[in-house]
This record gives C-alpha cells, sequence and structure tokens, in this order.
C-alpha cells in the first residue's frame, strides 16, 4: 500500500496540474536517483524532484486510515533531519498526505521551512488518470 501511495504522489507532482510542479520526479529508491547511492536504506524521504528552475524538492508520503491520529513534530523529524543531511541541492520539502491531519506545532514547523503540504483531496482535484495505480493495488 504504501509504494501505491509513492506513486500517487509521484503522479501528481508530475502534473502540471499540481500545486508544485516539477519537470522530473523520482521515487528515492528509483534506479537513476543520482542523489540514493544504489542500495541505500530507505532515508525518510521518498521522493525526491526538480522543478524549471533547478531547484531539488524532498518529499514525504504519510498515508493512513486514521483520520483522527494527527502527525506531530516528532513524526517529522526523521524526515526534516534526513532532507537536511543529504544536502540536496537547492532543497525544499514536501509533504504529502492521504488520509492524515497535521498537529499546530508540526504545521507551524512545516511552515518555518517552507514546505508545501499537500493533501489527497489537492491531488483528486487534479483529475489524472489514477487507474494504473489503483489497479496495482
Amino acid at each position: 500500500m504504501r509504494s501505491a501511495l509513492e506513486r500517487a504522489a509521484k503522479l501528481y507532482l508530475s502534473s502540471p496540474k499540481s500545486v508544485a510542479p516539477l519537470k522530473r520526479v523520482w521515487l528515492w529508491k528509483e534506479e537513476g536517483n543520482s542523489l540514493s547511492p544504489e542500495g541505500a536504506p530507505d532515508s525518510g524521504i521518498d521522493i525526491v524532484g526538480e522543478d524549471s528552475y533547478g531547484n531539488y524538492y524532498s518529499a514525504q508520503v504519510w498515508g493512513g486510515l486514521n483520520k483522527e491520529k494527527a502527525l506531530s513534530t516528532k513524526s517529522i523529524e526523521g524526515f526534516m533531519s534526513k532532507s537536511e543531511a543529504e544536502k540536496i541541492p537547492g532543497d525544499r520539502r514536501i509533504v504529502v498526505l492521504f488520509k492524515r491531519n497535521l498537529k499546530e506545532d508540526c504545521k507551524k514547523d512545516l511552515d518555518r521551512v517552507g514546505a508545501c503540504i499537500i493533501d489527497d483531496s489537492m491531488m483528486r482535484k487534479a483529475d489524472l488518470n489514477w487507474s494504473p495505480i489503483v489497479e496495482s493495488l
């Protein structure tokens, strides 16, 4: 299920209908990701993208069935520290939420670093062809 959510987020971020459209998008573990050494373990970064200006974005995807269980700052610490440690050039952060909410402290911390927050309602409005991802579930 997790990889399907990551593929859905990748599809959305690759789309010109995205709130943060990127010209190149790849999964962190995807072959050809020059920022992730081959065989590197899961880093807390799920997706990396590049915009038309050459700025890189790191994204973390969170999904869940319990919208009441909101993410706190502690929940995102690994992603935040890993995206800083990787020294991704011009790194900007994106948080993609599927059926999840953020606690107020988490929203403030993400806002402080200029992170873009995308939720599943934004993705549904993009009117993309989700069938290849849905069929893979």
